[in-house]
């Protein structure tokens, strides 16, 4: 009896350590929502941390998000994030900044950025760096 006593106690413990270690991730990471308040559809690439405590980025995309509408497109790490917006199926209008990382048409795409990675000019685009807060629970980026 005291050996099933030991080993249950065990298993608490450890699904115990389990769950905080989980929340303790959870608390690191912000959930990414994207308004468009323009007039048109727009395709969003971003790039993130890889995972909380990983020093890598990787750029993914594209995700749509509707003219008026309010998208959340995932759940990421906490800390730099780069995003970058074109109208759907045009590109006539964009939503830049001015630090360039290289996506894949026509998508979806999601790899890894390493030092290196090349691109033709076409896909080279300019990605707007936020940085996101450790006390930020969800973090809005609008389209006007």
């Amino acid at each position: 009896m005291g050996l099933v006593k030991s080993g249950l106690s065990v298993l608490f413990f450890a699904f115990v350590a389990l769950c905080i270690g989980s929340a303790n991730v959870q608390a690191q990471t912000f959930s990414l929502k994207v308004c468009n308040t323009s007039k048109v559809s727009a395709s969003v690439a971003i790039s993130n941390l890889v995972a909380v405590g990983d020093k890598r980025f990787e750029v993914q995309g594209w995700w749509t998000v509707a003219s008026g509408d309010c998208d959340t497109l995932g759940t990421f790490p906490q800390g730099w994030f780069y995003i970058y917006a074109e109208q759907t199926n045009t590109g006539q209008e964009v939503w830049e900044g001015d630090f360039p990382l290289c996506v894949e048409f026509p998508g979806p795409f999601d790899r890894v950025n390493t030092a290196g990675t090349t691109c033709t000019a076409d896909n080279l685009k300019q990605f707007t760096s936020e940085l996101v807060p450790s006390t930020t629970g969800t973090f809005t980026y609008t389209l006007r």
